[in-house]
């Protein structure tokens, strides 16, 4: 048994099921307990034994008990956790969570609690662990600690991650693919009407890309598609967003950016490609579109339009940026005008 400070939990409080109450069908046994061992020894040996992290929490949130496995989910030894609050071990950003989950319980709003969060070992790594809670109470009713279990789930949480990456990106381009794009265009969108912030889409077309695989082969053709993913990374914010939207056309997501930012994000863009040297030889040129949103309009609409700029840019030549004039009109419109401090009121 892992004490944190012995004197401050009594061990006569624990409520433990009398014979009376087993006789009642409250602690099926399933074979006799060892005689050596009394009811309270038969409790602190399931304790210590759990394969899952168990803790007794006063009500402050202060440990006052742990037994070995989360000794070990934390990294440290049951000295340091004396005196030490739960909410301490949380990671920044979520150390409100225990306290509230805790306060609801004192509150009389719900019996037990369950919640994942991210928690810091004792060498500063982040664990996702789940936490469920109880409140133990004395016969009258009156609380008395916090039963508080950890069970780590920080691989299970990686694999989720690795799952939505993979049913969410392009394996060849590192772009997101045409659903999530799309889910994010919406979202974009969504948060462009409600708030009147600036919203940006840039379609992209590689030039010629069936000549490329014709003459240097689908390889070849890869390496333009997975190094054009590349490029446009490298020259998006970290707030843009690349998505594959079929074949050699790629969507960019441009939050908080109107059509003169948009141009000069999709004029760095065109530039680094047109200048990029590609295995074997191969160059690659891309046609870009640009449309910004306006109030009402859908992503579908946004979308047609910015493929209609890019249509354009095509009959124009290839390899340059047309954006929806009437939208850098807008822009203008609304743009406020300098005030003229020496003009008499």
């Amino acid at each position: 048994m892992h004490l944190v400070n012995q004197n401050r939990l009594d061990k006569g409080s624990h409520p433990v099921p009398d014979e009376r109450e087993r006789s009642q069908g409250l602690g099926l046994r399933l074979q006799p307990a060892p005689a050596v061992l009394d009811s309270a020894e038969r409790f602190r040996v399931a304790f210590e034994s759990a394969n899952i992290g168990i803790a007794l929490v006063d009500l402050k949130g202060d440990f006052i008990e742990v037994n070995r496995e989360v000794c070990r989910i934390f990294g440290c030894a049951p000295q340091d956790l004396e005196s030490v609050n739960i909410a301490d071990l949380a990671a920044p950003g979520d150390k409100a969570q225990s306290r509230d989950c805790l306060g609801a319980m004192l509150e009389g709003n719900t019996l037990r609690a369950v919640s994942e969060g991210r928690f810091l070992n004792k060498k500063g790594k982040v664990l996702f662990i789940e936490v469920s809670y109880g409140l133990a109470r004395s016969r009258s009713g009156a609380p008395l600690y916090f039963t508080v279990s950890f069970r780590d789930i920080t691989e299970r949480k990686r694999l989720e991650a690795r799952l939505e990456q993979q049913a969410s990106v392009d394996p060849l381009t590192g772009a997101l693919n045409r659903m999530r794009i799309e889910e994010r265009g919406k979202l974009e969108l969504t948060r462009s009407e409600r708030h009147g912030h600036k919203f940006s889409l840039v379609l992209v077309d590689l030039d010629h890309f069936k000549r490329v695989n014709d003459t240097y082969g689908h390889a070849a053709g890869d390496l333009v598609l997975s190094g054009f993913g590349d490029i446009a990374r490298a020259s998006l914010r970290l707030t843009d967003l690349l998505g594959r939207w079929g074949g050699e056309e790629f969507v960019i997501l441009l939050p908080d950016t109107g059509p003169a930012g948009a141009r000069q994000v999709s004029e760095r863009l065109r530039a680094t490609l047109q200048d990029f040297h590609f295995p074997a030889g191969v160059r690659a040129t891309a046609s870009l579109g640009i449309a910004s949103h306006r109030p009402g309009e859908s992503l579908a609409g946004l979308i047609g339009r910015a493929d209609g700029a890019m249509y354009r840019a095509k009959q124009a030549g290839r390899n340059r940026v047309v954006i929806d004039t009437e939208d850098l009109a807008r822009e203008c419109a609304v743009r406020p005008q300098p005030l003229d401090l020496l003009q008499p009121h």
